[in-house]
């Protein structure tokens, strides 16, 4: 079973070409509220848009890729 006090690496800037976040997470059709970088190899990541409820539900699995996330608000970075 996954250690759910594993948290994701701390948040990562953004830079103002990325500031823009879509309508619309990349899991469901809910606003985004937070930024997920997965990396895939050390060049390269990938950048996902998800919604609180999924990113509550796929917590443990972001941490243990070593995911690094960025908050819309960083209020919302205490879950």
């Amino acid at each position: 079973m996954f250690d759910t006090k594993v948290e994701p690496s701390p948040s990562v800037p953004v830079s103002p070409m990325e500031s823009r976040w879509p309508d619309r997470s990349c899991c469901c059709s809910a606003p985004p509220v937070v930024k997920v970088f997965v990396p895939v190899s050390p060049q390269r990541r990938v950048d996902l848009y998800l919604c609180g409820h999924h990113y509550r539900e796929s917590f443990a699995e972001l941490a243990l890729l070593g995911a690094r996330c960025s908050f819309r608000d960083e209020s919302l970075a205490l879950w």
